[in-house]
């Protein structure tokens, strides 16, 4: 069974040990990975991953070497994602083959007038946006501006983790992504909204488990695998 995962993180080694840290002090349990692309390439040979968008942690102190590092793998089966902190940086995300920019609070302190100008530059440039609204791990605890700005936008939205989806389903360009969510959330999820895609959030978890929670559902296939084929061809 083909799958993609639009969510995951790859690091150099030397950023990997450092996320690793992070995660284990954030989440209270270590990763099963360090972010390494040579693990995330394995675990895309193992569950049959087609393709992998696949994103750098956006800190400020290391965000344009994470950039740079993603930049630079030679693989056409990621589908590169870079962060930003100003609104200009969009253009070189772009000029340097970038299929998306990845927008994550409360990890990123970006105010309500930049964070909007940083959407409406990618808007212009046709980028998708992945855009990480939750608090931590209360994936429905969000600031409303954050989410209000997302609305009526033509450029393709993804909010991991379900986070919204009440308020934004009827959306056109609004997708959501099933990570680190229980089976029966993406089943109820499912119902409301057509707009849903895989993903892991690796290196926090390995994608066997995460493509479990989707195997047998209703729209099983559309999922894991033709509703992100769409979306790569509509921004390519």
């Amino acid at each position: 069974m083909k799958a993609i995962d639009v969510h995951a993180h790859v690091f150099p080694r030397w950023l990997g040990y450092i996320v690793r840290g992070y995660f284990t002090f954030r989440y209270l349990e270590k990763t099963d990975y360090f972010g390494q692309i040579q693990e995330l390439m394995g675990e895309m040979e193992k569950n049959s991953i087609e393709q992998c968008f696949v994103q750098p942690l956006p800190n400020r102190p290391f965000y344009r070497k994470a950039n740079g590092y993603i930049s630079g793998l030679e693989d056409e089966r990621l589908v590169k994602f870079g962060t930003v902190f100003e609104a200009e940086e969009i253009k070189e995300l772009k000029a340097n083959g970038f299929f998306g920019v990845k927008l994550h609070f409360p990890l990123q302190e970006i105010g309500t007038g930049d964070y909007e100008k940083i959407l409406d530059k990618a808007e212009k440039h046709e980028m998708a946006v992945m855009v990480h609204l939750s608090e931590l791990l209360e994936f429905d605890k969000y600031e409303t501006k954050r989410l209000e700005a997302l609305r009526g936008r033509t450029n393709t939205i993804i909010v991991p983790h379900l986070s919204a989806i009440e308020e934004l389903q009827d959306e056109k360009n609004v997708w959501f992504d099933t990570a680190m969510r229980k089976r029966e959330e993406i089943e109820k999820a499912a119902r409301k909204s057509k707009k849903i895609l895989f993903g892991s959030d690796f290196p926090i978890h390995e994608l066997t488990g995460q493509i479990e929670k989707i195997k047998g559902l209703k729209e099983q296939e559309k999922i894991l695998y033709s509703n992100a084929k769409r979306l790569i061809k509509q921004n390519r």
